[in-house]
């Protein structure tokens, strides 16, 4: 990794832990205390550590995140039900900072750049090498090809683990119905399905990648990787009804997934386990990684 990019994850770190304060009101939840079969009834939604406070102080409310603008048309709460829906989220999670990092239209260095560049290629206002580049990045990332990059791959796990050991876990306690359905629809979802249906040509291969084979296309109500609070709602879930979880004193996200994956590994048999696209290759170069700094 060179220095320039060691700086930008520096800064990246500032930006998604920007906060020492300590909280009072949100209680902890320790989760080697509790079975697989409890893990998997909970509901799961992970925030970077300077969003804490104003947890702790106000309770969590509805918003459309950072990453979630010019998509998500109602603010809401986003969450995963269960381990394995855990897992999923950070699966389509690497893959979805992936195609960012490397999709030519989402070139830019500032918000504002990166929308403009967006503009341009939905309008197609782009140049014939342009266009040729994106073609190429497309195909080369619904065909996993990604999987045989190491410099692509490493820029990404060095991100992600950035983000994660900077950002913790909240399980909500929300009420059915009230705040939530099982049957939500997800609204990227139903768009997907519906132009689908218009153009004729199935599912974009694009979006059929990030989602990922644990995804159903046959239905646009919300998988379990990707629940959410009724959107639009004005809800508040009280700091009483949130907790955080940590794992042997840490409380980092990544500690807790890789908790998670591991009893995940050992309690579901191989053949009902999920096949993930890249969260295997990321754990390992994490552990790796980890291992050859003890080694030193």
């Amino acid at each position: 990794m060179t220095i320039e990019e060691r700086k930008k994850l520096q800064i990246m770190e500032k930006k998604f832990n920007d906060s020492n304060y300590t909280i009072t009101n949100i209680s902890n939840l320790e989760i080697s205390t509790l079975t697989y079969f409890q893990l998997d009834n909970l509901f799961f939604h992970y925030s970077w550590k300077k969003y804490l406070e104003s947890y702790d102080k106000y309770g969590m409310m509805p918003a459309i995140g950072e990453n979630s603008k010019g998509i998500d048309p109602e603010a809401s709460i986003f969450f995963s039900k269960g381990v394995e829906g855990v897992l999923e989220l950070w699966d389509v999670w690497l893959k979805w900072r992936l195609n960012r990092q490397n999709n030519p239209q989402y070139k830019g260095n500032t918000e504002e750049e990166i929308q403009k560049n967006i503009t341009r290629f939905t309008l197609g206002d782009i140049t014939d090498e342009e266009r040729q580049n994106w073609h190429y990045w497309i195909n080369y990332f619904t065909n996993k090809q990604y999987l045989e990059n190491n410099y692509i791959l490493e820029r990404l796990f060095e991100y992600q683990y950035t983000e994660m050991i900077n950002s913790v876990y909240l399980i909500m306690n929300l009420k059915e119905n009230d705040e939530y359905k099982y049957d939500q629809i997800d609204i990227k979802k139903l768009w997907a399905i519906k132009n689908a249906k218009k153009n004729g040509k199935g599912i974009n291969p694009l979006t059929l990648s990030q989602y990922g084979l644990y995804s159903d296309f046959s239905t646009p109500i919300a998988d379990k990787w990707n629940m959410q609070t009724i959107p639009g709602k004005n809800i508040i879930i009280e700091p009483s009804r949130l907790k955080q979880l940590s794992i042997y004193g840490k409380t980092d996200v990544y500690s807790i997934i890789k908790f998670m994956y591991d009893n995940y590994k050992k309690e579901i048999s191989p053949k009902k386990q999920v096949k993930f696209d890249i969260l295997d290759v990321y754990i390992n170069y994490i552990e790796q990684k980890k291992l050859i700094s003890i080694l030193k």
